[in-house]
């Protein structure tokens, strides 16, 4: 049982993680603490090195680690926000778009390495009634003026 729940663990962290330096820290610490839960070492070291031998052999393609990636600077990398709608044109269908018609043009002219497709959640009855915003009187006193105070300190407006 132990090895599909380290596993499964294990290939979420590698899916959640795009730098494997996180993928290996999130799986150290994994490892730690079911060594501090009573987990025998040699009994984890077992399970872990049989669950990423298993994650690798899964993986057809491993992706390339972000380590390696080049970084795209924020001025070369163009986002087309949109509010989601599941009738509206599939994501796949607008890249090819921007492939065919603008990818050259805006990476001759402008400089652009990188298309995004960020969708928005769109506004809902329950986002409305119920906002998830607190209220903050900034004109009330403040935590940090009593702190202050308290410390022989003043804050001034």
């Amino acid at each position: 049982m132990i090895n599909g729940i380290i596993f499964s663990l294990l290939r979420t962290y590698w899916r959640q993680n795009t730098k494997y330096s996180d993928f290996v820290h999130y799986s150290s610490l994994l490892f730690k603490r079911h060594v501090l839960q009573g987990w025998d070492q040699a009994v984890l070291t077992r399970v872990f090195s049989s669950a990423l031998n298993k994650l690798y052999q899964s993986l057809e393609a491993p992706p390339q680690a972000p380590d390696d990636a080049p970084d795209v600077d924020s001025r070369e990398r163009l986002f087309l926000h949109m509010q989601f709608h599941p009738e509206d044109i599939p994501k796949g269908d607008v890249r090819q778009i921007y492939s065919d018609v603008c990818e050259e043009l805006f990476a001759d002219e402008l400089d652009i390495k990188q298309f995004t497709i960020a969708y928005s959640r769109p506004t809902t009855i329950g986002s409305v009634v119920a906002k998830s915003k607190l209220f903050q009187d900034w004109l009330g006193p403040l935590v940090s003026d009593d702190v202050l105070r308290a410390a022989g300190g003043s804050w001034r407006r």
